[in-house]
C-alpha cells in the first residue's frame, strides 16, 4: 500500500515477486493498493497491481470500487482503461448509500470518455439508483449534451421514470434545455407521451408551464399529443394559458390544439381555460381565444365579465 501511494513501480514489482502477497488487504478506510493507486492516478503501479490479479470489485468503507472512484473524481483515461482490462471486472456494481454505479458517477460529471468507454465494455445503462434515476437521468439533470449522446448512441433505454415518475424527456423540458431535449428525441423507440402517474404532466405539459416555445415546438415536430388531459383534466394549452404564456398558447393552437376539448374536472370547455381558473392578468389571452372560439356561454361569459373587466367589448364582440 505505501508503495502504490508514493507511485513506486519498482518496488511494487519486488513485492509482487514474493509468495504469498494478500493484494486485497483493506485499510481502515477500506482502501485496497488498488483503489489507493486509483486515488493518486499511477497508471504504472495501477498496471501491475491488476496483472497481478488484485480484485478490482472491493469496496471501501463508502461504498465505492476502484472504477467508482476513477469515474467520480475524472482520472486519466489510462486509468479506466487499466481497470477494464481487468479480469472479472464488475461494472455494475452498485454504491450502496446513493446505489450509483460508476455510469451514474460519470453521467453525473459530465465525462463523455469514460462514460464511451463504460458503454462499450458493457456496462449497464439502465440501472436506476436509490431515486430511480439511471445514468441518461443523470446526464439530463447535470446538463451534460456530450454524454447523453453517448448514451442515447448506445441504446439506453430513455422511458424509464424515476421514483418520482419522471422521464428524461420531462426533466428537460422541465429544465427549459431545448439542446438536451433534440438529443433524446433522436433516440429510438422514444415515448413522448409518458404522463407522471400522481400529476398525469406529460412533457408537452412541462414545457407548457414553463412556456417553453423552443422544446414545445421541438416536442410538436416530434410527434407529442396536443389533447392528452393531466389528472386535472387539463391539456398543455390549459397549462400555457393558466401561466399566462401568450406566445405559447398561440403556438399550441396554430399546431391544432383542440378548442373545444372538454375539461374532465372543472367541466368548463378549454380554450376559455376554466375561466375562474384565469388570473387578471391574462389580458391578452383571453381575447385571443375567444377570437379563436367565437362563441361564449353565458356562464362563461359572466366569469369572464367578473374576472376581466377591461374585455367586456372584446367579449360581446365575440359572441
Amino acid at each position: 500500500m505505501i508503495a502504490a501511494r508514493s507511485g513506486r513501480t519498482d518496488i511494487t514489482n519486488i513485492l509482487l515477486e514474493g509468495k504469498h502477497v494478500n493484494l486485497d488487504i483493506q485499510e481502515e478506510n477500506g482502501d485496497t493498493a488498488v483503489i489507493i493507486a486509483v486515488k493518486t492516478r499511477e497508471p504504472d503501479t495501477l498496471r501491475e497491481l491488476v496483472r497481478a490479479g488484485s480484485d478490482l470489485n472491493l469496496q471501501n468503507n463508502e461504498g465505492l470500487t476502484p472504477l467508482m472512484i476513477a469515474a467520480w473524481r475524472g482520472t486519466t483515461a489510462d486509468i479506466t482503461k487499466i481497470l477494464l482490462e481487468g479480469e472479472h471486472i464488475n461494472l455494475d456494481i452498485q454504491e450502496k448509500r446513493t446505489g450509483w454505479s460508476a455510469l451514474h458517477f460519470s453521467a453525473e460529471r459530465g465525462d463523455s470518455a469514460t462514460t464511451e468507454a463504460l458503454l462499450k465494455a458493457g456496462a449497464n445503462p439502465h440501472l436506476k439508483d436509490k431515486d430511480g434515476d439511471t445514468a441518461v437521468i443523470m446526464a439530463v439533470k447535470s446538463h451534460e449534451p456530450d454524454t447523453l449522446r453517448e448514451l442515447v448512441r448506445a441504446g439506453s433505454d430513455l422511458n424509464l421514470q424515476n421514483n418520482e415518475g419522471l422521464t428524461p424527456l420531462m426533466i428537460a423540458a422541465r429544465s427549459e434545455r431545448t439542446d438536451i431535449t433534440n438529443i433524446l428525441l433522436e433516440g429510438e423507440h422514444i415515448n413522448l407521451d409518458i404522463q407522471e402517474e400522481c400529476t398525469g404532466l406529460s412533457a408537452l405539459h412541462f414545457s407548457a408551464d414553463r412556456g417553453d416555445s423552443a422544446t414545445t415546438e421541438a416536442l410538436l415536430k416530434a410527434g407529442a399529443n396536443l389533447h392528452l388531459n393531466d389528472k386535472d383534466g387539463d391539456s398543455a394549452l390549459t397549462l400555457a394559458a393558466w401561466c399566462g404564456h401568450t406566445n405559447f398558447v398561440v403556438k399550441l393552437v396554430k399546431a391544432g390544439a383542440d378548442l373545444d376539448l372538454q375539461n374532465k374536472v372543472q367541466n368548463y370547455i378549454e380554450p376559455l381555460i376554466a375561466p375562474r381558473k384565469i388570473r387578471f392578468q391574462h389580458t391578452t389571452i383571453i381575447p385571443y381565444l375567444i377570437g379563436e372560439r367565437l362563441v361564449v356561454t353565458t356562464a362563461d361569459f359572466s366569469v369572464l365579465l367578473r374576472h376581466c373587466h377591461r374585455y367586456r367589448n372584446v367579449v360581446r364582440d365575440s359572441k
